[in-house]
């Protein structure tokens, strides 16, 4: 399977590199041309450190690739009869596949620096004038992907081979039953008194000293620790013993089809299965629950999109509301004026909640409903307090670097004044952000701007990646899975089954497998996401921040229609190697892998 594997790699690696090619000339600005910080030695060792997991993987894949098909017994006969030592035949298979990484990684850093140079001359820009930091950091993804290849290729050559008995042996072991253990009862206790620490404190404190939030915070890493080892000690090998009686109720609805002969085969299935399929379910279970976990909608305050900045000047400074709204495209201007900059706190702007009416309400229901506490995405009332500023709590926002106070609750004269820039629909924000930031400030002491861009990073950032990774991931759990099953099958065909309807079967089986794993793995994430949401919010507390409901926070913390997405795409990945791999796989009978052992020894 050499070609096979040089094919992956050099998929994977143009993926990589050609999904670094800068698309987005069009909309850039001369940021593009910037130029960046000069390579060294530590920048190139953390880029290495970043890619070393997905290399891993790539590596991982690429042995399973090799030792799908492994290679002619003869052809090691031959060689050792000529005198070569075992690690010289490491070292040869080190190398070809060193020649054969060079090749793919040359072609792959080829195609995307063309295609990057293409994208520069035909937005107007000179070979090599953007993103110069890309050209480094491709050639690094060669060199490591070269390296992967040669090490795959060395590794499937070197571990050693089990023979057809022991894997025979190993999977004829029946899947362990599942248990409430003493791992996850000792997990589901110390989770539970995490809990309780974090609730407690919450109930009995205002708002907390240093200890009490430092208690909250060890309580809350270790009921994420709890929670992890929860679900995988007692979740998820649940859904393993579940996996095959979902398999035979797959066989009931084949033969209510009027397919009684894939009906024997699932059936078949069902009552035997193996440790792989065991594997399959815990690993992908794992997966889906880590994804369902990880992804989070922030609660708070949403400004609005059409906000475009926020500038900032010193007292001395003219009033500028006229010029900023005077620039084409600016639909508002809404003037405030910022407290607390000189005492060292984050500076607060005072706004006057009627000023937002029409253009950024979620801002302002939150100053009308909350008129004595600041609206900001801080966790400590330390960073908000001020002497002209005493509030009674934090309303947490989301992405934003500014905090908001109504003016109502503000006593004395602030620092300066802040000018909240809204911009119609569709237009040229970034044009009007600059003509701002150039207005003519006069004699203001301190000036200051910060910008806000409508597409803000979300969980579909990364989209491509994630899903590399996942393939990478799920493709040697469904090989394994296939190769398990296919030996089992192969006694079916031996018996006269068609080929044909043990392939389906074998489809069918994993589609069912994957399904019982996403959908625990994924309910499992979900309410642990809820979980933490809620005691982080508890946490968040100690400081100050305000939550109006738990139960609402808990839900709006999961992004549903994600979720369901990402489920959707592990179980399709899964399936969809399993059906390549039972399509190629060869389904020799236990006896006749058993004599091909005997032959090659």
């Amino acid at each position: 399977m050499r070609s096979a594997a040089t094919m992956v790699a050099g998929i994977v690696g143009g993926a990589v590199m050609t999904a670094q090619v800068p698309w987005h000339l069009d909309q850039c600005a001369s940021i593009c041309a910037m130029s960046s910080d000069p390579v060294s030695w530590r920048s190139i060792a953390a880029l290495v450190v970043v890619l070393a997991i997905p290399a891993a993987l790539l590596t991982a894949v690429l042995v399973w690739t090799l030792g799908i098909r492994p290679a002619p017994t003869h052809e090691a006969a031959v060689h050792a009869a000529l005198g070569e030592a075992a690690h010289a035949g490491v070292v040869r298979a080190a190398l070809i596949g060193l020649r054969d990484g060079a090749a793919v990684a040359a072609a792959a850093y080829a195609i995307s620096g063309s295609l990057h140079v293409a994208q520069e001359t035909s937005h107007g820009w000179e070979p090599f004038t953007t993103f110069t930091d890309l050209w480094t950091t491709r050639a690094i993804e060669a060199v490591l992907l070269t390296l992967v290849l040669a090490a795959a290729h060395a590794l499937a050559v070197w571990r050693p081979q089990r023979s057809p008995a022991a894997r025979l042996r190993e999977d004829a072991e029946p899947l362990p039953p599942a248990r409430f253990g003493r791992g996850a009862r000792a997990a589901a206790g110390i989770g539970a008194a995490a809990v309780g620490v974090i609730v407690g404190l919450a109930l009995t404190t205002d708002q907390g000293g240093a200890a009490a939030v430092v208690a909250a915070g060890v309580a809350y890493a270790v009921a994420w620790v709890a929670a992890i080892g929860l679900v995988l000690g007692a979740v998820l090998p649940w859904a393993r013993t579940l996996a095959p009686r979902f398999v035979a109720l797959a066989a009931g609805l084949a033969d209510g089809a009027g397919a009684p002969r894939l009906a024997a085969v699932l059936a078949a299935r069902a009552s035997s299965p193996t440790r792989a399929t065991g594997r399959a379910v815990m690993a992908v279970g794992a997966i889906a629950f880590t994804l369902a976990a990880w992804l989070v909608v922030p609660t708070g305050v949403q400004q609005s999109d059409r906000l475009a900045m926020t500038l900032m000047v010193g007292a001395e400074a003219p009033d500028l509301a006229t010029e900023i709204s005077a620039i084409a495209g600016v639909d508002r201007v809404v003037v405030g004026e910022v407290m607390g900059r000189d005492d060292g706190t984050r500076p607060v702007v005072a706004l006057d909640p009627s000023d937002l009416a029409g253009v950024d309400e979620d801002l302002a229901r939150a100053l009308e409903t909350h008129p004595d506490a600041v609206v900001s995405s801080a966790t400590s009332m330390d960073d908000v307090q001020s002497d002209a500023i005493a509030p009674d709590g934090i309303v947490p926002m989301v992405h934003s670097s500014e905090s908001y106070v109504n003016a109502a609750d503000v006593d004395g004269r602030g620092q300066g004044a802040a000018y909240l820039v809204y911009v119609e629909a569709g237009a040229a924000r970034d044009a009007i952000s600059m003509a701002v930031a150039d207005l003519d400030v006069g004699e203001a002491s301190w000036a200051s701007s910060s910008f806000r861009y409508s597409d803000e990073p979300g969980t579909w950032q990364g989209f491509m990646p994630v899903t590399l990774t996942l393939a990478l991931l799920l493709a040697p759990l469904a090989l394994g899975a296939v190769r398990a099953g296919g030996r089992d099958a192969a006694m079916l065909a031996a018996l006269g089954v068609e080929s044909r309807i043990v392939r389906h079967a074998l489809v069918i089986e994993s589609a069912v497998v994957a399904s019982v794993a996403v959908a625990a793995g994924a309910a499992a994430g979900v309410g642990t996401r809820m979980a933490m949401s809620g005691l982080g919010a508890a946490r968040r507390s100690l400081g100050g921040v305000l939550v109006d409901s738990y139960p609402a926070l808990m839900l709006e913390s999961v992004p549903w229609v994600h979720v369901i997405a990402w489920a959707g795409v592990i179980f399709s990945v899964f399936v969809a190697v399993t059906a390549v791999a039972a399509s190629a796989i060869h389904l020799d009978t236990p006896a006749e892998a058993l004599r091909d052992g005997e032959v090659a020894r």
